[in-house]
């Protein structure tokens, strides 16, 4: 968790995704585009809501495999 720099969890803002306001409230956050967002979640439909709206989504293995995935893209060394 020390690599994050934000954090959002949807039940505290009472909006859930795959609902695009909770997108569009992560990426304000940031600072940062839909295509600059590597986002994780182990709900398909959440994954394919965060694949229409640009980011690029996958589903949840575990964290190796989401360390591995981050390296092979260049995010993390």
């Amino acid at each position: 968790a020390e690599v994050f720099t934000a954090a959002r969890f949807s039940g505290v803002v009472g909006i859930l995704v795959p609902d695009r306001r909770m997108f569009e409230l992560i990426e304000e956050d940031l600072g940062v585009r839909p295509d600059q967002v590597v986002f994780f979640d182990n709900s398909e439909k959440n994954v394919a809501g965060a694949k229409e709206h640009g980011w690029d989504a996958r589903l949840w293995q575990d964290g190796r495999a989401a360390h591995a995935q981050l390296v092979e893209l260049g995010v993390l060394a």
